[in-house]
């Protein structure tokens, strides 16, 4: 077994992915039980960070040929103790997670990019910009390491989160939409967003937040566009299977209304981001709820039926509903002043997300 790397990426994916959603419900645990600084550092570490990156591990490995990749396999089972690292979470310490994550993300960075000079087309893009995303995210972290991390998590957070799962997002999205359909990102566009996300990281890490948040909003602006969503009406169009009741159907309705919902999510951000500027109602833990909440949350909303019983080797109910996307939307708008509403919608989001797989 251990001699097919393609069998390493499957186990060490769904331990990682497995591991994530643990340390989600932790976290969740946490919070509800009055530990909300406990909740973050779990939650940030566990789910922000170890989560991505399994399902990362799983997007690369996906476009392995061959049995054999020496580099992959020592990411894989370098990857192996940052399940566990996120447990120190509980005791407020991230540094030890952080540096072995900045480690895993060098070797990830030379994986990808290794794999991705052997295909093509959009998925040779899509695997230059998560390598991309891991080198700058390695940087992004050695940065904090030398010139001192902010002084609140909120603010590390919010900085890695720029740096991470939001770029690895755009990564994925430009080659999985548009090829779904039968079309092609488009490619300046999708490298521009990957770049300002990455240094809008950078100044946030370095409490430059007037520029640093600017950029990421001119990144989640130029997704869109990098992605085609302007074309989401054809590509509705474009479903094979036209049988309204088919699972197939279903499924890729499932996935094309998803990105509606990102768009609207995506005014969200901007909205709380000018709200943040103007020192009114919006603070930078607000904008990490927002990002983590509403972007990141989303997307694994999408993705999370078609990717996670494969990985995780579930039965798919296939019982597709819009009601978890509309549930996270709803939850985001009332975070800032209603917290425990918008904390009852996000775990129902959940719950019924769920239920779409098992």
């Amino acid at each position: 077994m251990l001699d097919d790397v393609r069998k390493i990426v499957k186990i060490v994916s769904r331990i990682g992915v497995a591991s994530g959603f643990v340390y989600l419900v932790l976290g969740l645990i946490l919070l509800a039980a009055g530990y909300p600084h406990r909740h973050a550092y779990v939650l940030g570490l566990g789910t922000l960070l170890l989560l991505p990156h399994s399902v990362a591990l799983a997007y690369i490995g996906s476009a392995v040929h061959n049995k054999r990749d020496s580099l992959l396999s020592v990411t894989l089972l370098a990857s192996v103790p940052l399940v566990v690292l996120p447990v120190l979470g509980i005791v407020l310490e991230y540094k030890i997670f952080l540096a072995w994550f900045g480690a895993v993300s060098l070797l990830s960075s030379f994986s990808s990019i290794r794999i991705a000079s052997r295909r093509k087309s959009s998925l040779k893009l899509s695997l230059v910009m998560v390598a991309f995303t891991y080198i700058a995210t390695f940087f992004a972290i050695l940065y904090g390491f030398l010139e001192g991390f902010p002084p609140k998590f909120s603010e590390l957070i919010l900085g890695l989160i720029l740096a991470y799962p939001v770029p690895l997002i755009f990564s994925v999205t430009v080659h999985a939409l548009p090829s779904t359909f039968k079309d092609e990102p488009i490619i300046p566009a999708s490298i521009l967003a990957l770049v300002f996300s990455e240094a809008s990281s950078l100044l946030v890490l370095g409490q430059e937040y007037l520029i640093g948040l600017s950029l990421a909003l001119v990144s989640l602006l130029i997704y869109p566009l990098a992605a085609r969503f302007y074309r989401l009406p054809s590509y509705s169009h474009r479903i094979p299977i036209k049988d309204k009741d088919h699972p197939a159907y279903q499924g890729a309705k499932y996935f094309i209304s998803g990105h509606y919902y990102v768009v609207l999510v995506i005014a969200i951000i901007v909205a709380y981001t000018i709200l943040y500027f103007k020192d009114s109602g919006c603070t930078l833990l607000c904008l990490v709820h927002a990002y983590s909440m509403g972007f990141i949350a989303l997307h694994f909303m999408i993705h999370g039926p078609m990717m996670l019983p494969v990985i995780l080797r579930v039965k798919h109910r296939k019982k597709f509903t819009q009601i978890p996307y509309l549930l996270i939307v709803l939850s985001l708008l009332l975070w800032p002043g209603l917290g425990i509403g918008s904390y009852v919608l996000f775990v129902s989001s959940l719950i019924i997300g769920f239920r779409i797989v098992k």
